[in-house]
């Protein structure tokens, strides 16, 4: 029913006369599971799912391409007609972009090798730590970096900063509750290996398109 209701929204955002509208979006992702990554070759994922039908129904070609979350970001504040998800929806990104959603909502979370028994009870004691695992351009490693967070491990994937951790490279992961069993298992490292040591903040995910885009296409 959700899925049918965010379809139903979007579909009446993207359907306005003019010419404007014939406007072809460039629609971007990353490999972000379980929402938006390759499978067997082939991209998948719940988030993927609903813009794939979007597509359908607008009878658009599948034209989602999948780049480095960096690149994509990039593009999607400097460029005209540019979508990309699952974009995370925050008060500092409020304002760059048009929203479209909510997809999903996650809880983001410090995690650690359980073994190690490492426990924090603040963000004060994280940014003690020696290092914090984070994925390039990400929006958790654009908040911790707002919040003074000098200790941090960017890497160009996810999958890199969980064998930073799992290398004892990094000390934490900030995750997402959803994401890290997967990226986990991919890795063919059991999710029980990990503890999540520290919530941090929870928020939606959406379609994110560049400002620059003409408000009909929108």
């Amino acid at each position: 029913m959700l899925r049918k209701t965010i379809i139903g929204v979007l579909l009446a955002l993207v359907l306005q006369p003019g010419p404007a509208a014939a406007q072809a979006l460039t629609v971007l992702t990353e490999e972000s599971p379980p929402f938006n990554y390759t499978r067997d070759g082939q991209l998948t994922g719940s988030s993927t799912e609903v813009v794939r039908e979007i597509l359908r129904r607008l009878k658009q070609p599948d034209n989602i391409e999948v780049l480095p979350w960096a690149r994509s970001y990039k593009l999607l504040q400097s460029q005209p007609n540019i979508a990309l998800f699952s974009t995370t929806r925050t008060p500092e990104r409020e304002a760059q972009f048009f929203w479209v959603g909510p997809l999903v909502t996650v809880h983001f979370g410090f995690y650690a090798k359980k073994d190690r028994g490492l426990q924090l009870n603040s963000l004060a004691d994280a940014q003690a730590v020696g290092s914090i695992g984070t994925y390039n351009k990400d929006v958790r490693e654009q908040l911790l970096s707002s919040l003074g967070f000098t200790n941090l491990d960017s890497s160009k994937s996810p999958a890199s900063c969980l064998k930073k951790l799992m290398s004892g490279r990094v000390d934490l992961w900030l995750f997402d509750n959803m994401g890290m069993p997967v990226v986990a298992r991919q890795q063919g490292v059991d999710p029980d290996e990990l503890a999540l040591v520290l919530p941090f903040r929870s928020y939606q995910s959406y379609v994110a398109i560049s400002r620059q885009t003409p408000a009909p296409v929108v």
